[in-house]
């Protein structure tokens, strides 16, 4: 199957946003999938058809999106589909695998007690279930198998990016781990609520569900990081895993990182 390696190519460039750090709420895997569907529209225009019709083949093709179609319909396809894994959290649970969704590497910062001991990451993650799904498409002859882990694929690829999806702070305040940032609270001033940091780089990206702003976005984004200027996804994940970092290193990084990534995050400071 041709195709196969094609769509992968497409779906690994997604990486074109990795340099900004962001992570993906629900309209930002919308992007992905545009983003994705332009790339092969571009260098593959004859693979669309074959991944469409994998595409159809998932159960939510009939009940949920075929309905929504609009006039661009290939690329509103694989914006849906992009979407798909997280909207089975809370639609379709028994669909949902939530530790496919990232590979906490345990960050110790130095300084740190020899008590504070960290947990690797478990068996299934981000990591495995892209080779899993990978080789369901390879391979697997049920059509709706397939259907379901290229949808996967092209959510997971989003997911792998984000620094917060590939590791988990132990420290005296996280002994068991921050949960890639989840229970780090922040503040983007001090008259703002305070909100997780994971969450944070979530909507960091965009919030918008206009499919046209984020059809734009995906060929503005495409221009300003082309892809054979970035690393591929597996190094990024070792880029965002654990590394030898001083503790003055760690008080900094929270501020710093989110104010480089964006510039209306200003005056982020940790909610202690």
């Amino acid at each position: 199957m041709k195709y196969v390696g094609v769509i992968a190519t497409a779906i690994w460039a997604l990486s074109l946003l990795s340099s900004e750090g962001h992570a993906w709420n629900i309209p930002g895997h919308m992007l992905s999938g545009a983003i994705a569907y332009q790339i092969l529209q571009q260098e593959s225009p004859t693979t669309i058809p074959a991944v469409r019709l994998v595409l159809e083949k998932n159960p939510w093709y009939e009940s949920r999106w075929r309905v929504q179609l609009d006039a661009e319909r290939d690329e509103m396809l694989f914006m849906l589909a992009a979407r798909w894994a997280d909207d089975v959290l809370t639609q379709d649970p028994p669909e949902s695998h939530l530790s496919w969704h990232y590979v906490d590497f345990p960050f110790k910062p130095e300084g740190e007690p020899a008590s504070i001991q960290t947990i690797p990451p478990p068996q299934e993650n981000i990591l495995t279930a892209i080779a899993e799904n990978e080789r369901i498409v390879r391979s697997a002859s049920d059509p709706a198998r397939r259907g379901i882990a290229l949808i996967w694929l092209l959510h997971l690829v989003g997911d792998i990016h984000p620094p917060l999806h590939a590791v988990t702070l132990f420290s005296r305040e996280y002994p068991r781990g921050d949960e890639g940032g989840t229970d780090t609270c922040v503040r983007v001033a001090q008259d703002r609520a305070a909100l997780s940091l994971h969450l944070l780089w979530d909507e960091l990206l965009t919030s918008s569900d206009n499919t046209r702003t984020l059809r734009n976005m995906a060929v503005e984004l495409r221009n300003r990081f082309p892809r054979n200027t970035l690393p591929d996804w597996p190094l990024w994940t070792r880029k965002c895993g654990p590394r030898r970092t001083t503790k003055s290193e760690r008080r900094s990084l929270t501020r710093t990182a989110l104010c480089a990534a964006h510039p209306k995050v200003s005056g982020v400071t940790a909610d202690r």
